[in-house]
Parts: C-alpha cells; structure tokens; sequence
C-alpha cells in the first residue's frame, strides 16, 4: 500500500526544481519583530496610564489635606509628595508637586516622567485636582 492508496493521507507532492526549505523561517524572522514592537507599544501604554493614575490619585491625596479647615499648601504637599514616595516607585520620576490655596479654593498639580521600555522616550505624565476650601459658616438661623 503506497502513501496515496491510505486512506485519508494526500498523496505526495511533485517535486519541483526550487527548493522551499527555509521560507518558514525567513517569514517568522520578518514578522516577529513587528510583533515584539507591537507587545512593546501596548506595555509602554499601560505603563503610561499607570503612571497618570498614580500622579492623580497623589494629587486628590495633597487635595484631601490641604482643603482642610486648618490645612494650608505645604500640608498638601507633604501628603502628595509621601503618596508619590510609597506609591510612585520608579514608575514616576522627576516629579513635581505644586499647591495653590487661596480663600475658597485648593488647586494641587502633579507631574512627573513615566518609565519608558523605548530607549529615547521619556514620556510626561501629569494631573490636577481642585476644590473648594473647608470653611466654618455659622449659623444664622434663629430657632
């Protein structure tokens, strides 16, 4: 019984004068590093949305204490900058913390560099938060 009388089996291939061998590799190595950069792009992207999450969250964080009724800007920015200590890690470098409080309001603006897989790129990350001031209101209303 020859390889073209078994059942389900195709029977053999002519032969042709090129020779084929190889050409699987060759595809692989022109498609494999287009992957890599694509699983590359999509690591530096979350690294970078990271990177925005942990800056916002130290902003809301110097918002939370510097919006106090007894709170002022450098409690605000302590508390951010001890948020991006514990939290930021090498994930956020070079950061800047910067508080403005006036009367009614407390505005807190964090930025900083993301960590780059791409060598050349050093993304900047940043955000804000604000609100208003707590303050005491007495009250007017006479029983």
């Amino acid at each position: 019984m020859t390889a073209a009388t078994i059942p389900g089996r195709w029977p053999p291939r002519p032969r042709t004068g090129r020779s084929e061998g190889g050409s699987v590799t060759l595809g692989l190595a022109a498609v494999f590093p287009a992957c890599l950069a694509l699983v590359l792009l999509v690591v530096q992207a979350a690294l970078l949305v990271h990177a925005r999450n942990i800056a916002g969250a130290a902003a809301q964080e110097g918002l939370r204490t510097a919006r106090l009724y007894d709170g002022t800007a450098a409690t605000g920015e302590d508390r951010a900058r001890g948020f991006l200590a514990q939290t930021g890690g090498d994930l956020l470098t070079a950061t800047t913390v910067t508080v403005s409080r006036g009367d009614q309001r407390v505005r807190v603006q964090v930025a900083g560099r993301a960590l780059s897989l791409l060598p050349g790129v050093h993304p900047r990350v940043g955000a804000v938060a604000a609100g208003p001031v707590e303050r005491f209101v007495p009250d007017t209303a006479t029983p």
